[in-house]
């Protein structure tokens, strides 16, 4: 079952690549040149009154469709360029985002260039960069740049890899005091940090309490040193030992950064609206007085292809509930330079690790096993040194019998093959991976520019305009055939590549039985490739009469058209120009939770489950992925709180298909033509259960619905549902409720609603879209102190407060929501930064109830089991000040400056525009967020703080220690 983008983003552990030398590849003349590139043109504007003017000028789109250049070339407009000490900058100017630019300063030394008795320092280092330096000693340089308007986090960061740090800066308006503070931030990055006792005393317990709280990559880390013997920095991970950071000196760090941060080691990355020239002489001036220096010899990486296959390891690491199994394949060092080939190459293994993560799935639901999470990626450690994997995840009892017919089913699929319908399926499982790269790099032009320019010079990747690398992927996956892949999977899969690891919890697990397990699935025959019939054409009968307009409002601030049809249904459409085509479709239906049986809450669950099984008609979820490979369709239904939803991403070519198919499963679902008992349903609970099993965040689910056992996710009775019942309760809805179709994205609305008319507006009558809900809704939870005890060896725990308010009803009230929200957070980051070394661990929360009875405002604290009441009473502490009013007005300033730079970028997002689409009565606009007008509202916030912030109406979640 998929999962989409807005729900899940898939991040892969990809860890530190070591290069110099890197290379730019854009589209462009590869003479070289000196002037900028001419910015894309903007979405013409108009003046004229005429809504249907407004419709056809909004779309106009940026479309460049043609073949891809024949090689990868750099871009002359992109210049790379070497001041005299060495250091290299890369400057990208783009006018997409006005005002804005992004900065990334990379250096190529990280945890693999740390001595003995230095693990952990190169990542102490990277923090104390934002700690005193020669500008700002008393200053923290997060502090400095939220004034300035930047996200702590999301717009100011960095990170410590085994063979790079990087830092990072997305300013929203990059004027002169913001370009002075940046620039001068990261020249004392280099030459300028001060690395005082107080400072190094006070982030060593920041840095510690991180350590410790990644201590969930560590199975990461020693799987990779099982995997890759030969390899000496997969032995340990960039966070280091605790013991060694405990122990560092101000003078054993300054030693580190001063043998590691040489110019010839650095480079700079800048892109986005700025002069070329200007920029460069900003550039010599600030970095051009350091001293070059002479930077220590690269470590050498190893040999990854060490013989030893096919190898078993046991991986022991208790605290990772469950037993994985994994088969990797170690590959040979990358010698193939970047270019067309490589990159045929890259997609080809691609699409044959999709094929065989879905092959062993499916053999295992087949076998009626376990079901539990797959997995499979590739992963780089260091430039060139990678491996893929396949891996399932277990219970310790059932380890060693399902790890037979585990790697039965590997070694079949890698000497047998794929059927037609299986390439089909990851085809299209690639093409949308494809589209949601080239969406994100389209909606964060300048950031996601800057961090693959940075990665280049690491990796030698090249780096092309997205509307090249889209469409050079695209030409590629229609020309890579199924015997292709199976050949490649046999050439890096074959035995002497292997390692078959058990991880987690095996130290109850015979390695005797395992490895009798590993050679008799070595020696047995292959099954041979299943068959799964012919690939569907992908038909969908009319839907009848095409439906009427009534009604048509365009809202002229925010560019978005609402409409209704005859029959109820009621649509908002938000053109976004300049998106290459991508467009994201979301319907709404029903009540979703609220609207399930006391007598049967699993029912919410049991249909998500089976709507995706059986999308629509007769088609199941495998016909239905290879009908819609070789287009840009998808398809997810699922349960919400309030509501029904079913989305898909496409592009303006496949609009009309993909509303067909979400039209479709509303008035033809599978469950009709498709009945299926809830075979599969223990091994999805015991999915679910697995994935939620932390008793504490269960409890603060329960807590936030006020322990409405409609909203249980895993309620027991999921156990007693079958499709039956489910079209009982569910048909009725999807048939007569009330529906709502949101689109977002490249595409001309008059086709949009022509579409519209002939599939959602052509459905029989049905209630009117109404905000609120006939159902009941959740109760108010009681306050008071829910806490539950730490299980024996729990070393992590939470501290959380939860306030309740009423939701906000207009787009004022809801920008004193997030200025409330902003300003908790940020003081108690503090508080807990100064008082305990806590900062990196803290989430503030708003969130609704089911059919938004109320809103809460969350503080949730990651922190040892030991210390959860000492923060606990940090964070009342907070509150009751907040509550009173005693915040600075630095501390206001820096609660509202990032508040409309955020809302830029959400608003450039098709993904968060789609969300935004369902909450349209108090969603601000941009010019609300003003900072001239965020400063005149503290007087309100005031009032709205000692309304809400009230300790003895209050829900205190925590852990307490195990007795």
């Amino acid at each position: 079952m998929r999962v989409p983008p807005l729900l899940l983003r898939r991040v892969l552990p990809v860890c530190a690549v070591l290069g110099l030398g890197g290379v730019l590849a854009m589209r462009g003349c590869p003479e070289e040149t000196s002037q900028a590139r001419t910015p894309r043109a903007p979405a013409s504007k108009t003046h004229r009154s005429d809504p249907q003017t407004r419709l056809a000028k909004w779309s106009e789109r940026f479309d460049e469709k043609k073949p891809p250049p024949a090689e990868l070339v750099r871009d002359a407009a992109t210049p790379a360029g070497q001041l005299e000490n060495g250091l290299r900058y890369i400057l990208a100017p783009q006018a997409d985002q006005p005002g804005e630019v992004s900065l990334r300063l990379i250096v190529l030394a990280g945890s693999m260039h740390e001595r003995e008795g230095e693990h952990g320092l190169a990542h102490f280092v990277e923090h104390l960069a934002f700690m005193g330096r020669r500008s700002r000693p008393n200053g923290h340089a997060l502090e400095e740049f939220e004034r300035l308007g930047l996200t702590r986090g999301a717009d100011s960061n960095a990170h410590t890899a085994r063979d790079h740090t990087l830092y990072r800066l997305d300013l929203p308006q990059a004027d002169a005091a913001a370009l002075a503070e940046s620039f001068g931030f990261l020249r004392d990055i280099v030459d300028g940090l001060l690395f005082r006792a107080e400072d190094v005393d006070a982030e060593r317990r920041v840095v510690l309490r991180e350590l410790e709280d990644t201590k969930d990559g560590q199975p990461f880390d020693l799987r990779a040193a099982a995997i890759l013997p030969g390899v000496p920095a997969a032995r340990l991970g960039p966070g280091g030992l605790t013991e060694e950071v405990a122990q560092a000196t101000p003078e054993k760090l300054r030693g580190l950064w001063r043998r590691t941060y040489r110019p010839a080691r650095i480079a700079l990355v800048v892109s986005g609206d700025f002069e070329m020239e200007a920029m460069t002489a900003r550039i010599r001036e600030t970095f051009g007085s350091l001293p070059a220096g002479s930077p220590e010899a690269v470590p050498d990486p190893g040999n990854p292809m060490q013989p030893r296959g096919p190898a078993l390891d046991f991986v022991p690491y208790p605290s990772d509930e469950g037993v994985r199994l994994t088969v990797a394949a170690r590959l040979p060092v990358k010698t193939l330079p970047d270019g067309p080939e490589l990159r045929r190459r890259q997609l080809t293994r691609e699409l044959a690790l999709k094929m065989l993560a879905q092959r062993l799935s499916r053999d295992a639901q087949e076998r009626d096993a376990a079901r539990v999470d797959k997995f499979q990626a590739l992963i780089e450690l260091l430039p060139g040194i990678t491996w893929l994997e396949v891996s399932s995840k277990v219970a310790p009892a059932s380890a060693i019998r399902l790890l037979d017919p585990f790697l039965r089913d590997f070694l079949s699929a890698r000497d047998s093959g794929f059927s037609d319908v299986e390439f089909a399926e990851a085809r299209g499982d690639v093409r949308r991976a494809i589209r949601e790269n080239f969406s994100e790099r389209l909606s964060q032009s300048n950031e996601s520019l800057a961090t693959l320019l940075a990665d280049s010079i690491r990796t030698g990747r090249l780096v092309e305009s997205p509307e090249d690398e889209v469409n050079r992927a695209r030409t590629d996956l229609l020309s890579i055939t199924r015997q292709e892949c199976e050949a490649l999977l046999r050439d890096e899969w074959r035995d002497t590549s292997l390692s078959i690891l058990l991880s987690g919890e095996v130290a109850d697990l015979s390695e005797n039985k395992a490895q009798e397990a590993l050679e008799r699935a070595l020696a047995a025959s292959r099954q041979p490739a299943p068959e799964h019939g012919k690939i569907r054409p992908l038909l969908i009968d009319p839907f009848g009469t095409p439906g009427t307009l009534v009604r048509q409002d365009l809202d002229e601030g925010r560019g978005m058209l609402e409409a209704e049809f005859a029959n109820g249904v009621l649509v908002r459409l938000q053109p976004m120009p300049s998106l290459g085509g991508i467009v994201e479709v979301g319907v709404d239906v029903g009540h979703g939770m609220l609207s399930v049986p006391a007598d049967h809450p699993g029912l919410g669950m049991a249909a998500t489950f089976l709507c995706n099984w059986n999308p629509f008609g007769d088609f199941s979820e495998l016909q239905l992925d290879a009908a819609m490979a070789d287009r840009e369709l998808s398809h997810w239904f699922c349960t919400g709180t309030d509501r029904f939803f079913l989305e898909g991403s496409t592009d303006r070519d496949n609009l009309a298909t993909q509303l067909e198919i979400l039209c479709a499963s509303i008035e033809r679902p599978g469950l009709v033509k498709r009945p299926r008992p809830w075979k599969a349903g223990e091994r999805d609970l015991a999915y679910i259960k697995q994935q939620t099993s932390d008793p504490f965040i269960n409890r603060f689910r329960q807590l936030r619905h006020g322990e409405d056992p409609r909203m249980d996710l895993y309620s027991p009775d999921l156990m007693n549902c079958d499709s039956a019942m489910v079209a009982k309760w569910l048909l009725p809805m999807l048939a007569k409720d009330r529906l709502r179709v949101r689109i977002a994205g490249d595409f001309a609305p008059a086709e949009a609603l022509a579409v519209l008319a002939n599939t959602f507006g052509a459905l029989p009558l049905r209630s009117r879209w109404r905000e609120g809900s006939p159902y009941p809704l959740p109760p108010a939870t009681p306050p008071g102190q829910y806490r539950y005890v730490a299980g024996s060896g729990e070393e992590k725990g939470k501290a959380c407060l939860m306030l309740a308010a009423a939701p906000a009803d207009n787009p004022e009230e809801d920008i004193r929501h997030q200025l409330l929200q902003s300003l908790l957070k940020s003081r108690v980051e503090s508080l807990l930064r100064d008082s305990l070394g806590e900062s990196y661990l803290l989430r503030g929360l708003r969130m609704d109830v089911a059919g938004r009875p109320r809103e809460w405002f969350g503080l949730l604290s990651f922190c040892a089991v030991d210390r959860c009441e000492v923060v606990a009473g940090k964070l009342r502490t907070v509150v009751e000040g907040v509550r009173r009013g005693e915040w600075s007005a630095d501390e206001y300033l820096r609660a509202y400056r990032p508040l409309q730079p955020a809302f830029r970028k959400r608003l450039r997002d098709p993904d968060e525009v789609l969300a935004q689409l369902t909450e349209l009565e108090t969603l601000p606009r941009l010019a609300d967020l003003d900072p001239a007008k965020l400063a005149a509202m503290e007087p309100a916030l005031r009032k709205l703080a000692a309304r809400v912030l009230d300790l003895e109406g209050a829900v205190e979640l925590q852990t307490l220690p195990p007795e």
